[in-house]
């Protein structure tokens, strides 16, 4: 979905794609990464697509930055 595209002199793509769409299921009890993007605002507008797709409240999507997401538990 998203592109996976990095800056020069990188090879982390989180630091070109910070923008993160996240899928919560079951409240929040279960997310997932779906895409990454570089800006908000095209993250926004795939989630308002996706949102319009499923019936609330089976499934939401979420933007949040890379650097706000909670580490995932070992």
């Amino acid at each position: 979905m998203g592109r996976q595209v990095r800056r020069a002199g990188t090879a982390d793509p989180v630091a070109s794609l910070p923008w993160q769409l996240i899928r919560r299921d079951n409240g929040e009890e279960d997310s997932y990464r779906v895409a990454s993007y570089a800006t908000r605002a095209e993250a926004e507008r795939r989630a308002d697509v996706l949102n319009a797709r499923v019936p609330a409240p089976r499934a939401l999507y979420v933007v949040e930055h890379a650097d706000d997401r909670p580490a995932p538990k070992a």
